[in-house]
C-alpha cells in the first residue's frame, strides 16, 4: 500500500446560526483551537475523486471533487452539522471551499486517518463571528 503524504493543509469548519433575524447572522467555527488555526490548519493528504467514485456519486446526485484524508480528530468525527474544508490550491493558486458529504469514514473504525469526500461550492454565507472549538 503506498504511503499518503499529508503536505497540504487545510481549514475545516461548520457554520453555526446565531440569529434568525432578517439577514440571518451565523458563527463560522474551526472544529479545533485556535492555535491550530493559527499554524495553518490540518495537515491533509488531498486528491481528486477517481472517475469510479465520481460514477458512482452522480448516480445518487452527488457532484463528487475530491478526497481529503486527514489525521484522526474527534471533533471532526462527532460534528453532526455541515462541514466545509477551505484549501488553498497551490497547483491552481486559488482558494477553494469544499462541503463535506456525508459523514467522516474511518477506515476500518481506526483512530488514525479519517477521509472526507467532498464536493466543490460556494459558500455565500456572511459570517459574524468566528470561533474555534478545542479538540477533545
Amino acid at each position: 500500500m503506498a504511503v499518503k503524504i499529508k503536505r497540504n493543509k487545510v481549514q475545516v469548519y461548520t457554520k453555526e446560526l446565531i440569529t434568525n433575524s432578517k439577514p440571518a447572522l451565523y458563527k463560522k467555527l474551526y472544529l479545533y483551537s485556535e492555535e491550530q488555526y493559527n499554524a495553518g490548519g490540518l495537515w491533509t493528504y488531498v486528491r481528486d475523486s477517481s472517475t469510479n467514485e465520481r460514477f458512482t456519486a452522480q448516480s445518487n446526485d452527488i457532484q463528487l471533487s475530491a478526497i481529503f484524508v486527514l489525521n484522526y480528530n474527534e471533533t471532526i468525527i462527532k460534528e453532526s452539522r455541515s462541514m466545509f474544508v477551505e484549501f488553498k490550491n497551490s497547483a491552481s493558486r486559488t482558494s477553494e471551499v469544499y462541503q463535506v458529504i456525508g459523514k467522516p469514514d474511518r477506515y476500518e473504525y481506526g483512530f488514525n486517518d479519517i477521509k472526507l469526500s467532498t464536493e466543490l461550492k460556494t459558500d455565500d454565507t456572511t459570517y459574524s463571528e468566528i470561533g474555534y472549538t478545542e479538540e477533545e
